[in-house]
């Protein structure tokens, strides 16, 4: 079976503990998590780090990511897509490929397959479900 190992977060090398994510105190206590099973489940109260983790270690992975393109900020913030830089991963058999999408961005994918499908029923099997 191929999955994840382990991770461990380079705490000791974080740029600042001034800004997010490097300020999230889960991600300065953590120093790594190890995977025992193919399913993972990450629980935590809303910007407790659980997405913007899970992110890092997608592209620490090598994992394509989508992203929602509307979506911006009005602070800069230099560090925030920085953390898979300091997050080292272990495999049992090797990489394997994938995307990553966000909850939120899988919920607009899943409306918009309800509304294609609505014209186009077969458009669920093309997507690996039946009409």
């Amino acid at each position: 079976m191929m999955h994840l190992k382990k991770i461990t977060l380079l705490a000791d090398q974080y740029p600042t503990e001034a800004r997010y994510p490097f300020n999230q105190e889960i991600l300065r206590r953590t120093r790594s998590l190890e995977f025992r099973s193919p399913v993972i489940f990450f629980v935590g109260e809303n910007g407790s780090g659980k997405s913007t983790l899970l992110e890092a270690i997608a592209q620490r992975c090598g994992i394509h990511i989508w992203k929602d393109r509307e979506r911006f900020s009005y602070e800069n913030n230099p560090y925030e897509d920085h953390l898979y830089q300091f997050i080292q991963v272990e495999w049992t058999d090797g990489a394997v490929a994938g995307s990553f999408f966000s909850s939120e961005l899988f919920h607009h994918f899943a409306q918009s397959l309800d509304e294609w499908a609505v014209a186009d029923p077969m458009m669920l099997r093309y997507f690996g479900g039946s009409p």
